[in-house]
């Protein structure tokens, strides 16, 4: 139970990651106009939105290598928990997508 909620957790993650980098790739000409988080807007404004998702995949990739230090360190609670908190907001951001999506 506890490796397939892992995978599909992650799967999850990774999955509403990628959306999330197609959506800001498809409207990256009004990138400021509609990006909420000030940390991405900055890099964009002076680095561009591909330094962006260079920062995004970085970030996912960092997570996965935490998560897997965790789980093989016998910190797998750790590891669940931190799996949980990140499946928590990228829940959340797939929600504010459905919602967006369903309000144009």
């Amino acid at each position: 139970m506890g490796r397939w909620f892992l995978g599909l957790t992650w799967l999850f993650i990774l999955g509403v990651a990628a959306y999330d980098t197609y959506f800001a790739w498809h409207y990256r000409a009004v990138f400021d106009a509609w990006e909420i988080n000030p940390l991405a807007r900055h890099v964009a404004s002076h680095l561009g939105v591909g330094a962006v998702f260079g920062l995004k995949v970085m970030a996912v990739a960092l997570s996965v290598a935490v998560t897997l230090a965790c789980h093989r360190c016998g910190r797998r609670a750790t590891g669940i928990l931190y799996t949980v908190c990140l499946g928590g907001v990228h829940f959340l951001l797939a929600v504010h997508y459905v919602v967006g999506y369903l309000q144009a």
